[in-house]
């Protein structure tokens, strides 16, 4: 029998979990930047989901022998708002910073 105190190091877990689905949707939306088509858009999204699924799976293996709980759900939620929202907003400013200073100095 587990308790409250045993589920918070896993919670924890499944926020590392979320902020690595986050990585990945990151990821592929770098691949999929230079396509057009809908169909190759599909297929990148399509692999994403399978993806990020099989490593919620994986987590939940590993952290509870496969068990779900809601806040295993919740915590991947947040883990995934968090990398976006703070993490991939940090490294998007950087890019688009690098970028124009690299415009710029090409221009002169």
């Amino acid at each position: 029998m587990t308790t409250t105190l045993d589920q918070f190091p896993a919670f924890l877990g499944t926020l590392y979990a979320g902020i690595i689905i986050g990585l990945e949707y990151d990821l592929f939306r770098i691949m999929r930047l230079p396509f057009r088509s809908v169909f190759v858009i599909a297929f990148f999204d399509f692999t994403f989901y399978a993806l990020a699924g099989i490593s919620y799976a994986f987590m939940l293996l590993r952290l509870y022998d496969g068990a779900f709980r809601l806040y295993t759900l919740f915590g991947a939620a947040l883990g995934i708002f968090c990398e976006q929202y703070f993490f991939s907003a940090l490294i998007r400013r950087g890019l688009h910073a690098a970028k124009s200073r690299f415009g710029r100095i090409s221009k002169k």
